[in-house]
């Protein structure tokens, strides 16, 4: 299909121009792939129509019955699809008419069909069935008579298509439960049965926001006053108005197929991130009618192009102001009309009938976030590569905040808090608590977080039957890590035969979101300055725990203080649960935190990582002045994980032990026993540089040997003039700065050049090896990486513990020898460079959770992942890179990473993961993600320890380990050495772990849990277990089998020497199904 250039098209760049080029063609594919087919389209009108003509010849029912009297409905199983609030009964409905069926007036095919709007996830075709005027009587928009009404139609035309075999089930529109309608499916054909009164049914100005339909008399038996009913009444106008508004917007459409497809777009944008989804969003007729307002208003025009109307449906989303806009598609309307709409709504859309809300659903909290979300959308709209992003990623609720709280309000809360004090709103949202209760949250903690966030979500949950049951979190963990998502209460679709959920009478479950703001975790909450209105107004809102305090500035302000032990997370927590508990009376114990780890998974060590700062400060000071050494030291870099604080764990204060029997000491430096071993005390590698000199020569050997005389003279100078504890050795130098333990390693980048030419011999042209490969790494890679990882840590505070949490959970999955500890932090330092929702995490927890839906969601075999550090690669760079990487591929690793000095990305993943390890890695990561979703999102919190628990059942052989000789496991004692050496980097179960996979590491795969694991787990390779034919080259550790003569693995032989090579260390070897 040939693309013609509009006039917009040639006034714009040539650059411009093909990016929008582009655009286009992605939109149009996208469109493609999700719409329904020509044959799918045709298949679902022949089965709305052959439905149609089967409900048209419907004979009339002979007697009417009583709109209370479902007797026939249950003898059919079929249970009434409504119930009525204020706890009232079918009794309680009085209408002039009965109930009795009769042929539908007429029947009109909605236009989402019509214009291809209809998708391939949601193909129902929507069928208008509109009631003739007799089934009616002439009040029945009155306290509830029209909605029992209309849904006793529904049910008995239901029975109807159930009896003929059609496959019937019970739905809501727009997720009012007030108005049921059907879903009908035969084949691989649905439609979607709404119901609406025929014309005359009443006046539309019948149902102005400040009248009222519902009588207070019917909702609570008497009252003085008749309150306006705007919800209910917009209730029933909907279904009034629903044919004119469609008709309508088809009349828009039909000429306009850039606004069909814009719509489209907006459309899938809007549900991945929810906004259509939830009942308090926006709707798509909202959509709609948005666009129709914009085409008025000039801002977009017949012939603008998709993504240009799109992007200006994204800034006035980000522009409008709700109040002075007046936004109405009627030609006219009263302004007291208006003032009625914003009187008694938040947000006010009116249609072209100038009575119905299209944003009456519309909630503040909901607002903000499609405000934000559009905001964030339009700055990534020009950008091709960021395509997907937009309109396919789902952003999900659990991973669009930083912070999550439970809040649980019992039913009982409307009769104790709510009726006496909100009896109007009430009977104004036909007795939806839930609603009230979320909009009083909103404002409230709106106000109580206000300098510390940002934006404010609430996820409705409405509470199970079984909420009161015995729970096992542990267990419950286990079976919901298994589910694909969480189940909702309140069901799409149900059957027949299923009862309609009872709001009224269930616990409501709130999940708070916050995304917070700088500055979030401050432990005091400032006020106004004393003695104002203002502060009376603080003082009011915070109660008792306010106090007066004075500034660093001197001024003397209200301020509320929050609990000085009280850690990051739980500062906006005891805010919530003080506010929620002040003005909602709900008890402490119903506020819960959903997204935050406890201590014993890993312990805060904030205090250790700045005191090796400190020390890494004060090493680098000291080598920036030692100037006796032949070259000067021009460059220190802090290589080590410890000086970004990523490693879960630090190493202890040098000075401790933990037990004499431990190790002995020779010359004042500790060495090992054979016995038991000492704790693990890691090094902090520090890399130096030395000034250019060209006496260094091009002989390995000899610049080996300089390098050990700079460690002595270095060692003798910080000993003998800075009187500190320092030891050179052959390849290095220890040197011990306020009981941390420095490796001092000089780094000279020639040596890989030297390599290289010594690689070609002859042939001149430089060569790469092996050795030389680890070398750049080592001496080049790793210090540039290491200083992009540096200041991505100095940039964001919770990107050092996040690392911490990632590497814990690999290693507790017995995983973390297969991935780069450096590789780790990479991928993290991309959840905070590429942030999932624009924005960067804020807390731990919740950069771990993006960390793992990272991990488990980026497509690794077909994309590389990209980490640029300093946002230097354009377009052409990005594109140069992913080419390469698919011409490259069937040579390249499992898992391809490129940072600014690898744009290969494979000189850290070249030999592992392995594509095996990948994957199970992924399923990890997805399971775990899986468990963080479903503790935020179910009604009681889960085992979430349990993220960070392996299962051994998929393990072949166990190899059980000794305790003496766990160093990192070892409880460090405060035993002083006074001018001892401690045993440095001993880990005897990582040399165990090493000869393991060097001597059998054909025939099987080793884990092993290293920060925490008493034993190693084992699986057999696949193609270990396969019978060899019989040679010498396959008979090792193989025995030849007398039957069919060829050579099988001999399991027991590797079992007794791996006994052998760990003697001391091995307890047991347990081989499973052995």
């Amino acid at each position: 299909m040939k693309h013609r250039l509009s006039a917009e098209d040639l006034e714009m760049p040539d650059a411009k121009r093909h990016t929008s080029r582009l655009l286009q063609l992605q939109i149009e594919d996208f469109i493609s792939e999700r719409q329904l087919s020509s044959h799918e389209i045709n298949e679902s009108r022949r089965f709305a129509l052959h439905l149609i003509d089967y409900i048209s010849k419907l004979s009339q029912a002979d007697n009417e019955h009583d709109v209370s009297d479902t007797s026939e409905l249950s003898k059919k199983g079929i249970e009434f699809p409504l119930h009525l609030p204020f706890g009232r009964k079918l009794s309680d409905i009085r209408s002039s008419r009965g109930c009795q069926w009769i042929s539908p007036e007429r029947f009109l095919l909605l236009s989402d069909h019509l214009l291809g709007l209809t998708t391939k996830e949601d193909p129902a075709l929507d069928v208008d069935i509109v009631i003739p005027l007799k089934y009616f009587g002439s009040r029945d928009f009155l306290n509830f008579a029209y909605q029992v009404k209309r849904a006793h139609y529904a049910c008995h035309l239901a029975s109807e298509l159930h009896k003929c075999g059609y496959i019937v089930q019970f739905s809501s529109e727009q997720r009012d439960a007030y108005r049921p309608i059907l879903v009908v499916s035969k084949h691989n054909s649905v439609l979607r049965l709404h119901f609406s009164p025929a014309d005359g049914f009443a006046k539309p100005c019948r149902f102005r926001p400040q009248n009222n339909n519902l009588r207070s008399s019917f909702c609570l038996g008497a009252s003085d006053t008749e309150p306006p009913t705007p919800y209910y009444s917009a209730n029933i106008l909907s279904d009034l108005v629903r044919r004119q508004l469609d008709r309508k917007f088809k009349k828009f459409l039909e000429e306009k197929p850039n606004f069909v497809k814009a719509i489209f777009m907006i459309r899938a944008w809007m549900q991945s991130r929810r906004f259509t989804k939830r009942p308090d969003g926006f709707s798509n007729a909202l959509i709609t009618a948005w666009l129709v307002y914009l085409y008025r208003g000039g801002l977009v025009a017949k012939s603008s192009a998709t993504i240009d109307i799109i992007a200006a449906f994204f800034k006035s989303i980000v522009s409008v102001n709700w109040k002075e806009a007046r936004l109405s598609l009627a030609k006219q309307i009263d302004e007291s009309l208006f003032d009625q709409f914003n009187e008694q709504f938040n947000f006010v859309f009116v249609d072209y009938s100038g009575y119905l809300n299209l944003a009456r659903a519309l909630s503040v909290a909901a607002w903000d976030n499609i405000r934000d979300a559009a905001e964030r959308s339009l700055e990534k709209l020009d950008d091709f590569n960021e395509f997907d992003s937009l309109f396919t990623v789902e952003r999900p609720f659990h991973l669009s905040f930083d912070l999550y709280i439970k809040v649980l309000i019992s039913k009982n809360f409307v009769v104790e808090l709510l009726r006496p004090t909100h009896l109007k709103e009430l009977i104004s949202r036909c007795d939806d608590w839930s609603r009230i209760a979320v909009d009083r949250i909103t404002t409230l903690m709106k106000r109580a977080w206000a300098g510390r966030a940002a934006i404010i979500d609430i996820d409705v949950q409405m509470g199970c039957d079984s909420d009161k049951t015995k729970f096992d979190p542990g267990r419950q963990t286990l079976r919901l890590a298994d589910e694909d998502t969480i189940s909702s209460d309140i069901p799409e679709k149900w059957d027949l035969s299923c009862k309609p959920v009872d709001l009224a009478s269930r616990d409501l479950h709130l999940a708070l979101g916050v995304r917070l703001l700088p500055g979030w975790e401050s432990t005091v909450t400032r006020g106004p300055p004393a003695k104002t209105p203002e502060a009376v107004e603080f003082r009011a809102f915070w109660g008792e725990i306010s106090e007066l305090r004075k500034f660093p500035d001197n001024a003397i302000c209200e301020a509320v203080v929050w609990g000085a032990d009280a850690n990051s997370p739980r500062v906006p927590f005891q805010i919530c649960q003080h506010i929620l508990s002040r003005h909602m009376k709900l008890k402490r114990e119903c506020i819960e935190e959903r997204s935050v780890f406890s201590k014993d998974i890993l312990p805060p060590l904030t205090d250790r990582y700045e005191r090796i700062s400190r020390a890494f400060d004060k090493l680098s000071k000291t080598l920036r002045v030692v100037n006796e050494l032949p070259l000067l030291i021009t460059n220190i870099a802090p290589v080590s994980c410890f000086l970004r604080g990523t490693s879960p764990y630090p190493p202890p204060p040098s000075h401790c032990i933990i037990e004499g029997s431990s190790l002995k000491v020779v010359n004042q430096t500790a060495l090992p026993l054979r016995s038991s071993s000492p704790h693990f005390l890691p090094t902090v590698e520090v890399h130096l540089t030395l000034e250019q000199s060209g006496k260094w020569g091009e002989d390995l050997e000899a610049i080996a040997r300089l390098k050990t005389a700079f460690y002595n003279a270095m060692c003798k100078i910080l000993n003998d003039k800075f009187l500190m504890r320092a030891c050179p050795y052959d390849t290095h130098a220890l040197v011990v700065v306020d009981d941390v333990i420095f490796r001092l390693l000089i780094s000279y980048e020639k040596e890989v050049h030297i390599m290289r030419k010594l690689a070609a011999g002859r042939g001149g042209h430089l060569k790469d090896t092996i050795e030389t490969r680890m070398k750049e790494r080592e001496v080049v890679l790793q210090t540039s990486l290491a200083a992009h990882l540096q200041s991505v840590s100095q940039q964001f505070a919770s990107f050092a513990p996040a690392c911490r949490l990632a590497l814990k959970w690999l290693s507790s999955q017995m995983l973390s020898d297969f991935i780069e500890d450096i590789m780790v932090e990479t991928i993290m330092a991309s959840v905070f460079l590429r942030p999932f929702t624009s924005y960067q995490p804020r807390t731990p927890f919740m950069a771990f959770a993006h960390f793992l839906r990272l991990l488990s969601s980026h497509s690794w075999l077909l994309r590389p992942l990209l980490v640029d550090f300093n946002n230097e690669w354009n377009d052409s760079d990005i594109d140069a890179m992913q080419k390469d990487f698919v011409k490259m591929r069937p040579v390249l690793p499992a898992m391809v990473i490129c940072i600014p000095e690898d744009r290969t990305g494979c000189r850290w993943t070249r030999d592992e993961p392995q594509a095996v390890i990948l994957k199970r890695i992924i399923k990890l990561a997805n399971r775990a993600l899986r468990i963080i979703e479903w503790n935020i999102g179910f009604i009681r919190p889960l085992c979430v320890k349990g993220i960070f628990t392996a299962s051994e059942m998929h393990f072949d052989a166990l190899i059980y380990l000794r305790g003496k000789h766990l160093v990192r496991r070892k409880a460090v004692k405060g035993k002083s050495l006074q001018n001892v050496l401690p045993v440095c980097d001993y880990d005897p179960l990582g040399n165990y772990l090493n000869a393991l996979r060097a001597s059998f590491g054909h025939f099987a795969i080793f884990f092993h849990d290293k920060y925490n694991g008493d034993r190693i787990g084992m699986v057999w390779k696949p193609e270990a277990l396969k019978p060899k034919e019989a040679n010498i080259s396959n008979s090792l550790y193989r025995y030849l089998n007398a039957e069919d003569g060829t050579m099988h693995l001999d399991r027991q032989s590797i079992r007794e020497d791996m006994v052998v090579l760990g003697r001391g260390i091995v307890r047991n070897v347990v081989l499973n199904g052995a």
